[in-house]
């Protein structure tokens, strides 16, 4: 299977920006990008820095520092994990608000937790060669495709027969995962609604989108 490709970005060194990101997902990513990139350093507040302190051997430790030791003007990569500053060289920022993360060229990454290790990336600024949506398993710190496939189930077939990809009516995906799997309207909306939550389709209002 190929590779994520959220780590295919890391090892190319796009610079990242992931605002509200679970911390897990952002501490595998980050300890994933500080060991590819030698030069590069983690910044990050005195929770972080404690966990990733623990998880790096000794002689790993040296590029780690807290929010207030960290080196901005460096011309090393920063990885700043839920602190304020805002390095020259960008690689990840992850727990923050950047308002002109545009301007810095940073890809942002929408990220959402689905289950205990399953989680949710989104592409915002996507390049036209990268999907939109990823799910990305994690098992201790490694990343990986899931083992599952999150969306393939019976009802998202049937969607995707009918409908392929895009927006649809609500009411319309009710009455044909209702007709077809001989349920009720009311559970069939609770299925549809199940799979908002899982990241297989969007509720907006009157309308499903089907990915």
């Amino acid at each position: 299977m190929d590779k994520l490709y959220v780590l295919k970005l890391v090892e190319e060194g796009v610079p990242l920006y992931m605002p509200k990101a679970p911390q897990r997902l952002a501490l595998a990513l980050s300890l994933y990008a500080y060991i590819i990139h030698k030069d590069s350093y983690i910044c990050a507040s005195p929770v972080i820095k404690t966990i990733i302190e623990k998880t790096l051997d000794r002689a790993e430790k040296d590029r780690v520092y807290s929010c207030n030791e960290c080196p901005l003007n460096s011309e090393k990569k920063g990885i700043i994990l839920w602190c304020d500053n805002r390095p020259k060289n960008i690689l990840i920022v992850a727990g923050t608000i950047l308002r002109n993360w545009r301007k810095l060229g940073l890809l942002r990454l929408n990220a959402r937790s689905i289950d205990a290790n399953l989680y949710l990336i989104e592409f915002v600024d996507r390049h036209d060669a990268l999907p939109r949506r990823e799910y990305v398993e994690i098992r201790g710190l490694e990343l990986l495709h899931p083992i599952e496939e999150p969306c393939s189930n019976e009802i998202m077939n049937l969607l995707h027969e009918y409908y392929g990809s895009g927006d649809i009516e609500l009411r319309e995906a009710v009455e044909i995962v209702s007709l077809n799997l001989k349920i009720p309207k009311t559970i069939a909306r609770s299925k549809l609604i199940e799979l908002a939550e899982k990241g297989c389709i969007k509720m907006k209002g009157r309308y499903v989108e089907i990915y």
